[in-house]
């Protein structure tokens, strides 16, 4: 098992599907549009004005180790030449977010309860993770945003934006991988976002992790697990075994290969075969992430109509 010299770039280590994915995408003159639109909205001083009212600034008086930590995963994963802000909130969940509101800065946002219950290997992947959306510049291509409101995309495009999300994922595990230089820190780190839990309730197994997205794998052929095509983000189980792929031969095409087998668990099968089923799917994943955003806009129910059809938004409204 190999970890990646830090000298040679978290661009080296990127997936190359997630790269010619992103390129293809902003080479797509409908989407660059939409993100467009979707970044002009940004306002960054009242972002960053939240973020000092609503939660705890990382610095070294107030968290001196969680923020050597930082600066420590910022050394490894850029990005370079940016600004880079971490704020703690109150959440019971464990989470984190990488987040570009256009003013030039990066804000890295933790729960409390992830600085809490991880440790510091399972922290440093963490937040070589979310750095890795940074030095990706995957903000240029915000999916959920997209999806959520924006106007003229295709089922098809909706479905290579989510695909692509998926990848940009296993991305960012990688330059996490680079920050802890530990597979087993990196996948206790996957196993308690997962579920929560970890030493003594849980025993890390990574071959049994393993098994379990092997198992995902031989139920695929069977079902039709349509919800998938529009996650955003890969299983855990998906991302330890990419993870394990990657680390074994960082850079192999065989690696690759078989982390893009794994991959084809989330997608769908062809786009002749799953045109009805990725309307439905795009309906209500629409559906749902304007209701999450604090209602429906008029621009939010013409994205949606695009999608799945004006006729079927309606059935699906009188539905809720």
């Amino acid at each position: 098992m190999g970890v990646p010299a830090a000298a040679a770039g978290v661009d080296a280590i990127r997936l190359r599907s997630e790269r010619r994915g992103m390129e293809a995408l902003l080479g797509d003159p409908a989407v660059k549009r939409a993100c467009d639109a979707a970044r002009a909205g940004l306002a960054g001083d009242l972002q960053r004005r939240r973020l000092l009212s609503e939660a705890l600034r990382v610095t070294d008086k107030l968290m001196p180790e969680f923020a050597a930590l930082l600066k420590k995963a910022q050394a490894l994963a850029g990005p370079a030449g940016r600004v880079v802000e971490a704020f703690v909130h109150d959440d019971a969940k464990l989470n984190a977010a990488c987040m570009d509101a256009g003013d030039g800065r990066v804000y890295l946002l933790f729960t409390s309860r992830i600085v809490e219950r991880m440790t510091p290997g399972e922290l440093l992947f963490v937040a070589g993770h979310e750095l890795g959306h940074a030095a990706f510049r995957h903000h240029d291509l915000p999916a959920t945003a997209l999806l959520r409101g924006a106007k003229g995309l295709t089922q098809a495009q909706a479905l290579a934006l989510m695909s692509w999300s998926r990848r940009a994922e296993l991305s960012c595990d990688r330059v996490g991988f680079l920050c802890c230089r530990s597979l087993s820190d990196a996948a206790s780190a996957l196993l308690k976002l997962t579920c929560g839990l970890g030493e003594p309730h849980v025993k890390l197994d990574l071959e049994a992790l393993k098994t379990q997205m092997a198992d995902i794998t031989s139920l695929t052929a069977g079902v039709e697990a349509s919800e998938d095509w529009l996650s955003t983000h890969p299983y855990s189980p998906l991302r330890a075994a990419a993870l394990a792929e990657f680390a074994a031969a960082p850079g192999a095409e065989s690696s690759e290969a078989r982390v893009e087998s794994l991959l084809s668990a989330m997608e769908p099968p062809s786009p002749e075969a799953t045109s009805a089923a990725a309307a439905e799917v795009l309906l209500w994943g629409g559906l749902w992430l304007a209701r999450c955003s604090g209602g429906e806009s008029a621009a939010e129910a013409e994205a949606v109509a695009g999608l799945a059809g004006a006729e079927r938004l309606a059935k699906a409204r009188a539905e809720l």
